[in-house]
């Protein structure tokens, strides 16, 4: 395999090739040629991907991207600074460039693209569209239930079984998992719903910012101001694109009842609902599973998920089970120290303590979300015993 590498910064050639060299061993030869004869190397040259280092001034960066992209049906990774989001939607969307890879992380960045190559082609939009993937969201009826805890940990659960996982967080104006995550993401969902009218699935992906674990994070806004730009038929058109990027995806979704939350519950195959075994949380999951059903999601489609089980003094839950007249799918264990710990560190629990029974139990949850469903029973016997 030939990788073409255009540059004429000595300094970031040698960063570009010390990764290639790592990532790929001696499975593919990299071909470095400078910025004004790299169109002349594409005219005899057949590679599997081409690497363009931006030369400093933006319209040649856009130009320089565009007329690479227009010689070769090969990936195009651009390579350049952060610091102007306009300039990377331009090489994206007006160069055509598949990815861009910012300067200040390029290691990690370019790493984790070269993960991708080894299981699908980063060309999305030129494969034929795969089976949409499952959309799983997380939603409790009231706050400081671990909603965001638990989907974090079920995405990142899903994409160390299958290379990749899309994770949304559409906790507006609270969102919590770039944190959970330890990411500096560059764009979130307001960039996505702004670009409404000319987003594609390109530019969708490249808005998601890569994980180590393989989870790929849509993080909420950065301000409230930006919460308005959000929509349902916005929210209805990244859920679209998602789904056909990743084989799973998981969103993260408030204790409102706003258009764009109850957009993404329609849209969702499944909708785990994480609660606390006392009365104040049985009321509002009685309230909020009436509420769904009126707003078109089947009762069919949600999974109760008990968080925080074993506390002292929590309603019995054959009580609550009959109470709400659900089954219970799912027991997460109380282990606060082993979850708050984790949380602060920016870890995954299941990556943290993947021995801990509370990271077990959320390991079975997405086990159930990945087609081999845990019995009641079972979830229940094995997270007890804390």
């Amino acid at each position: 395999m030939q990788i073409i590498l255009a540059s004429n910064d000595v300094r970031l050639t040698q960063r570009v090739r010390s990764v290639l060299t790592s990532g790929l061993g001696g499975s593919s030869s990299v071909l470095e040629v400078p910025l004004n004869a790299v169109m002349h190397t594409l005219d005899t040259a057949h590679p599997a991907l081409v690497l363009v280092v931006l030369p400093a001034d933006p319209q040649h960066s856009v130009e320089m991207v565009h007329a690479v992209r227009s010689r070769t049906d090969a990936p195009v990774m651009a390579v350049g600074p952060s610091s102007d989001p306009r300039l990377i939607l331009k090489v994206l969307h007006e160069g055509g460039a598949t990815q861009y890879l910012d300067t200040d992380d390029l290691e990690s960045e370019l790493a984790q693209e070269l993960k991708k190559l080894q299981f699908r082609s980063p060309l999305v939009d030129e494969l034929p569209s795969a089976a949409p993937g499952p959309i799983i969201a997380v939603m409790s009826p009231s706050g400081g239930s671990g909603t965001s805890t638990i989907a974090t940990n079920l995405a990142t659960s899903l994409a160390q079984k299958h290379g990749h996982c899309g994770l949304v967080d559409l906790n507006l104006e609270t969102g919590d998992q770039a944190s959970l995550l330890d990411l500096k993401p560059t764009y979130t969902i307001a960039d996505f719903c702004q670009n409404l009218p000319r987003m594609d699935r390109r530019m969708c992906e490249q808005l998601f910012c890569p994980h180590s674990s393989g989870v790929a994070l849509l993080a909420a806004p950065r301000t409230f101001a930006e919460v308005s730009v959000v929509t349902p038929e916005a929210i209805r058109k990244l859920l679209e694109m998602a789904r056909s990027l990743f084989p799973y995806v998981v969103v993260d979704l408030n204790h409102t009842f706003r258009p764009e939350q109850l957009e993404a519950a329609r849209i969702a195959n499944h909708v785990v609902m994480p609660f606390r075994l006392d009365f104040a949380s049985l009321r509002n999951i009685r309230r909020t599973l009436e509420s769904l059903e009126l707003a078109g999601v089947d009762r069919q489609r949600v999974r109760l998920a008990v968080n925080r089980y074993g506390l002292a003094g929590e309603v019995d839950a054959d009580a609550a089970r009959k109470a709400l007249g659900m089954e219970i799918a799912f027991f997460v264990p109380e282990d606060s120290k082993t979850v708050n710990r984790a949380n602060n560190k920016g870890v995954p629990v299941v990556l943290d303590r993947p021995s801990a029974t509370v990271s077990k139990s959320l390991l079975a949850m997405a086990i159930s979300m990945n087609g081999a469903v845990a019995s009641h029973s079972f979830t229940k016997g094995m997270t007890s015993h804390v």
